[in-house]
Protein backbone atom coordinates (compact mmCIF):
# COMPACT_ATOMS: atom_id res chain seq x y z
CA UNK A 1 0.00 0.00 0.00
CA UNK A 2 2.32 2.50 0.98
CA UNK A 3 4.83 1.72 -2.34
CA UNK A 4 1.53 2.25 -4.38
CA UNK A 5 0.67 5.80 -2.51
CA UNK A 6 4.75 6.88 -2.88
CA UNK A 7 4.21 6.04 -6.54
CA UNK A 8 0.81 8.43 -6.09
CA UNK A 9 2.47 10.64 -4.81
CA UNK A 10 5.03 11.17 -7.17
CA UNK A 11 3.07 11.12 -10.20
CA UNK A 12 1.03 13.97 -8.77
CA UNK A 13 4.08 16.07 -7.96
CA UNK A 14 5.48 15.47 -11.73
CA UNK A 15 2.42 16.39 -13.15
CA UNK A 16 2.14 19.75 -11.75
CA UNK A 17 3.03 21.75 -14.69
CA UNK A 18 0.32 20.38 -16.23
CA UNK A 19 -2.61 20.52 -13.83
CA UNK A 20 -4.87 23.14 -12.94
CA UNK A 21 -4.67 24.73 -10.05
CA UNK A 22 -7.66 23.28 -8.43
CA UNK A 23 -5.86 19.77 -9.13
CA UNK A 24 -3.14 20.87 -7.63
CA UNK A 25 -4.10 22.10 -4.45
CA UNK A 26 -6.58 19.14 -4.48
CA UNK A 27 -3.97 16.96 -4.74
CA UNK A 28 -2.22 18.81 -2.26
CA UNK A 29 -4.88 18.50 0.56
CA UNK A 30 -4.98 15.00 -0.12
CA UNK A 31 -1.83 14.30 0.59
CA UNK A 32 -1.56 16.63 3.73
CA UNK A 33 -4.35 14.67 5.39
CA UNK A 34 -2.44 11.21 4.31
CA UNK A 35 0.48 12.67 6.30
CA UNK A 36 -1.56 13.56 9.22
CA UNK A 37 -2.89 9.88 9.50
CA UNK A 38 0.78 8.94 8.99
CA UNK A 39 2.30 10.32 11.58
CA UNK A 40 -0.42 8.78 13.56
CA UNK A 41 0.67 5.44 12.79
CA UNK A 42 4.13 6.15 12.79
CA UNK A 43 3.37 7.29 16.45
CA UNK A 44 1.60 4.09 17.02
CA UNK A 45 4.06 1.76 15.78
CA UNK A 46 7.09 3.39 17.67
CA UNK A 47 5.05 3.53 20.84
CA UNK A 48 4.62 -0.56 20.63
CA UNK A 49 8.16 -0.86 19.32
CA UNK A 50 7.06 -1.85 15.38
CA UNK A 51 9.84 -0.70 14.17
CA UNK A 52 9.55 -2.71 10.69
CA UNK A 53 6.39 -0.67 10.19
CA UNK A 54 7.95 2.99 11.54
CA UNK A 55 10.66 2.77 8.67
CA UNK A 56 7.42 1.86 6.04
CA UNK A 57 5.45 4.79 7.58
CA UNK A 58 8.28 6.97 7.87
CA UNK A 59 9.26 6.61 3.72
CA UNK A 60 5.84 8.28 2.83
CA UNK A 61 7.25 11.34 4.65
CA UNK A 62 10.50 11.21 3.22
CA UNK A 63 9.32 11.33 0.10
CA UNK A 64 6.75 14.19 0.78
CA UNK A 65 9.39 16.13 2.17
CA UNK A 66 11.32 15.85 -0.73
CA UNK A 67 8.79 16.67 -3.24
CA UNK A 68 6.65 18.85 -0.79
CA UNK A 69 7.68 22.88 -2.43
CA UNK A 70 6.76 21.52 -5.77
CA UNK A 71 2.84 21.00 -4.56
CA UNK A 72 2.94 25.05 -3.86
CA UNK A 73 3.23 26.31 -7.64
CA UNK A 74 2.74 30.24 -7.84
CA UNK A 75 -1.06 31.13 -7.87
CA UNK A 76 -2.01 27.75 -5.86
CA UNK A 77 -2.90 30.10 -2.88
CA UNK A 78 -6.07 29.71 -0.99
CA UNK A 79 -9.19 30.85 -1.98
CA UNK A 80 -12.69 31.15 -0.71
CA UNK A 81 -13.68 28.10 -2.80
CA UNK A 82 -10.97 25.64 -3.11
CA UNK A 83 -10.30 24.48 0.50
CA UNK A 84 -7.18 25.07 1.11
CA UNK A 85 -4.97 26.41 4.14
CA UNK A 86 -2.07 27.38 2.62
CA UNK A 87 -1.45 30.81 4.00
CA UNK A 88 -0.38 33.50 0.87
CA UNK A 89 2.46 33.92 3.25
CA UNK A 90 4.47 30.75 1.78
CA UNK A 91 4.42 32.69 -1.50
CA UNK A 92 5.51 35.87 -0.05
CA UNK A 93 8.23 34.25 1.96
CA UNK A 94 8.88 30.60 0.21
CA UNK A 95 12.62 31.00 1.46
CA UNK A 96 11.23 30.44 5.19
CA UNK A 97 8.74 28.19 3.99
CA UNK A 98 11.45 26.24 2.32
CA UNK A 99 13.38 26.27 5.35
CA UNK A 100 10.67 24.44 7.22
CA UNK A 101 10.54 22.08 5.05
CA UNK A 102 13.97 21.27 5.02
CA UNK A 103 13.59 20.93 8.81
CA UNK A 104 11.20 17.79 8.31
CA UNK A 105 13.53 16.38 5.51
CA UNK A 106 16.30 16.65 8.14
CA UNK A 107 13.92 15.06 11.03
CA UNK A 108 12.31 12.44 8.98
CA UNK A 109 15.97 11.16 7.76
CA UNK A 110 17.50 11.36 11.13
CA UNK A 111 14.05 9.62 12.62
CA UNK A 112 14.62 6.58 9.85
CA UNK A 113 18.24 6.22 10.88
CA UNK A 114 17.31 6.50 14.71
CA UNK A 115 14.42 3.57 13.80
CA UNK A 116 17.32 1.42 11.99
CA UNK A 117 19.68 1.78 14.84
CA UNK A 118 16.60 1.04 17.06
CA UNK A 119 18.05 3.19 19.47
CA UNK A 120 14.90 4.47 21.80
CA UNK A 121 15.97 7.58 23.04
CA UNK A 122 16.97 8.60 19.42
CA UNK A 123 13.50 7.37 18.44
CA UNK A 124 11.66 9.17 20.25
CA UNK A 125 13.59 12.60 20.13
CA UNK A 126 13.53 11.91 16.30
CA UNK A 127 9.86 11.45 16.51
CA UNK A 128 9.50 14.80 18.49
CA UNK A 129 11.71 16.43 15.89
CA UNK A 130 9.37 15.46 13.26
CA UNK A 131 6.10 16.38 14.69
CA UNK A 132 7.98 19.97 15.65
CA UNK A 133 8.65 20.67 12.81
CA UNK A 134 5.17 19.83 11.18
CA UNK A 135 3.66 22.17 13.99
CA UNK A 136 6.20 24.85 13.54
CA UNK A 137 4.90 24.90 9.96
CA UNK A 138 1.63 24.56 10.21
CA UNK A 139 1.74 27.22 12.77
CA UNK A 140 3.65 29.86 10.14
CA UNK A 141 1.69 29.02 7.04
CA UNK A 142 -1.61 27.65 7.77
CA UNK A 143 -4.42 29.89 7.30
Amino acid sequence: MKKLLSIYLIFILSSVAYASFDEVIYNRIKMFKFSGASIKELRSAILVKDTEKAIEELAFHIIWSEKMKEAFPLGSHASTTNGSDASADIWRNFKKFEQFVNEYTRSARNLNDALKKENIDLIVNGFQDLATACKDCHKSFRN
